[in-house]
């Protein structure tokens, strides 16, 4: 059985001033703690937990933010910065497998825990050289510091230096008006994103397939652009994005063989790149009926690999699919909402085989599946709701990574609720 507790706390507020100048600010504190009692299902008759996880996370930040419009030539002039601490660690009890000691014998705790400081500051300018023509350039530069890094595996202890890492991501946009209906959008840009504490310290066992973490891992860099149409009438709006994204130090999973047998580890791969379009549509038939139609193909791949990882080159990376579509029809009468969406995702690779582990792909189903929903205005402060996902009760798998039993995606669920909103009173 599997559990988690959590408390979340946030607060935040914004203060306009007679200028017209804004500043907010935010402050959240998250304190959860997983518990995840993982089994080998593998031999019929000897089902037992053979690792219990306990992974208590705590995470403290906020973020302050000042906005102002200068004329109607700079619409825009946003200055910010933030700053998040997470603690994390996994206390791992591995336990013997029952085809060895039917006992089950406790065996050890495996452990992985460190400390990441992430602190930022950016800027964001906006300049309207004709009615036409929008232009839009940010930039954030950040530090990422990794603290107190340990793991304790098999009884050998480690203790990691602390790694601070920089970066700066800018990014650079416009936006054209060609016709009343038709405008040209153009970016680049860059960004970073560096490993997390899970990357880096968490590795996991389970009967038969092993997971290793990487505390050497790099951040990864990315560089894309992208081209796009957005096409405006009274009734409907249709946009469409091409795009390539090229990321360098790409952080990967491969199959492996680790200290303790066969597994997946995680790597740089040292080059990743992205392509693809994206098409959506909001049509609203008319005052009562509206249709969002949407459609992605994305062509990603590892372009050069990691030694050891040479086998993904080439191959579109798993758990992406190229074709993915959603087709959502909405109905609104009064107090009354109702709506339903089919969702199509293409058939892809859950995990490549490989010399190591496993020796054939492993697939993750193409399916197709229908949402629906209600709801009931009873009040203007009080509605009532049902949502229904996978209203056909398909079975599919939607997981399929190689080191545990293929996870089915959800079944027929029913959900009913009450929102209830309070509104304050307007003042003169």
């Amino acid at each position: 059985m599997n559990s988690d507790r959590g408390t979340d706390l946030a607060a935040g507020m914004t203060k306009v001033s007679a200028s017209g100048d804004a500043l907010s600010a935010t402050i959240f504190y998250t304190d959860a703690t997983f518990r995840t009692n993982n089994s080998d299902t593998t031999r019929w008759a000897n089902e037992n937990v053979t690792n219990a996880h306990v992974q208590p996370v705590t995470s403290l930040g906020g973020s302050i933010q000042w906005n102002r419009k200068l004329s109607n030539l700079w619409p825009l002039l946003s200055l910010g910065a933030d700053y998040n601490v997470v603690h994390g660690r996994n206390d791992a009890a591995i336990f013997q497998d029952k085809a060895i000691d039917p006992a089950g014998e406790f065996l050890r705790v495996d452990v992985g825990s460190g400390r990441q400081e992430l602190a930022g500051v950016f800027a964001q300018a906006s300049i309207q050289p004709s009615e036409r023509l929008l232009v839009s350039g940010s930039a954030r530069g950040e530090q990422i510091r990794t603290l107190d890094g340990y793991t304790s595996l098999g009884g050998i202890e480690t203790t990691y230096d602390d790694k601070t890492h920089h970066a700066f991501s800018p990014r650079v946009s416009a936006r054209y008006v060609l016709t009343d209906s038709w405008a040209l959008r153009a970016a680049a840009y860059g960004a970073f994103r560096a490993p997390n504490l899970d990357n880096l310290y968490r590795s996991y066992a389970a009967y038969g397939a092993y997971g290793y973490s990487n505390p050497y891992l790099k951040p990864e860099r990315l560089e894309g652009a992208e081209l796009g149409f957005d096409f405006d009438r009274a009734h409907a709006r249709t946009q469409l994005t091409a795009f390539q994204n090229t990321i360098r130090d790409f952080i990967a999973y491969y199959g492996c063989t680790g200290p303790a047998g066969d597994g997946t580890c995680l790597t740089n791969a040292e080059r990743m790149r992205s392509r693809g379009l994206e098409v959506n549509t909001d049509w609203r038939i008319d005052a009562r009926w509206q249709a969002i139609l949407a459609y992605a193909y994305t062509s990603a791949e590892i372009v050069k690999g990691a030694p050891g990882a040479e086998y993904l080159e080439g191959k579109q990376l798993a758990e992406l699919p190229r074709n993915s579509a959603s087709v959502e029809l909405l109905y609104s009468k009064g107090g009354i909402q109702a709506g339903a969406r089919i969702r199509y995702v293409q058939r892809m690779v859950g995990a490549y085989g490989n010399a190591s582990y496993p020796v054939n792909d492993l697939f993750i189903d193409q399916h197709t599946i229908v949402d629906a929903s209600i709801s009931y205005a009873a009040t203007d402060s009080l509605r009532l709701y049902a949502k229904v996902e996978n209203l056909l009760n398909k079975s599919y798998i939607v997981n399929n990574d190689s080191y545990s039993p293929p996870q089915l995606g959800t079944p027929f669920s029913l959900f009913c609720g009450v929102r209830w909103s309070i509104k304050r009173a307007a003042h003169e």
